[in-house]
């Protein structure tokens, strides 16, 4: 009975693979239609099934080189962009202190 169950969840693992979907132990048991929780009982063939699943899920969330390098060129181009933004601020605070400034000093001058 085990053994029958852990082929059908392998296939359902292949064919989740297959179409790109979401691997988990739920989506396995829903795909093999074996019942809620039957991959969850304490066997050590469901258990190292369990645990491949987890080793495949890992390799899955690991970034490529590729990945990498494209969201370390994103991550440089937001840095270059805020230290733009930040030049642009600091001098449009200058300007309205130096503005502030000039516009207090005429109010505070008058002729005699």
């Amino acid at each position: 009975m085990i053994e029958e169950n852990l082929k059908l969840a392998r296939q359902a693992l292949k064919e989740l693979i297959e179409e790109g979907k979401r691997v988990n132990v739920s989506a396995l048991e829903k795909r093999a239609e074996l019942s809620n929780g039957t991959l969850n009982y304490s066997h050590p063939l469901y258990e190292t099934f369990k645990e491949k699943i987890c080793e495949l899920k890992r390799a899955e969330c690991l970034p490529s080189s590729k990945d990498i390098y494209r969201l370390r060129g994103k991550l440089n181009h937001e840095i270059a962009l805020k230290e733009k933004y930040r030049v642009e601020r600091d001098k449009l605070k200058e300007d309205i202190s130096y503005f502030l400034h000039c516009v207090t000093v005429d109010l505070d001058w008058r002729p005699v």
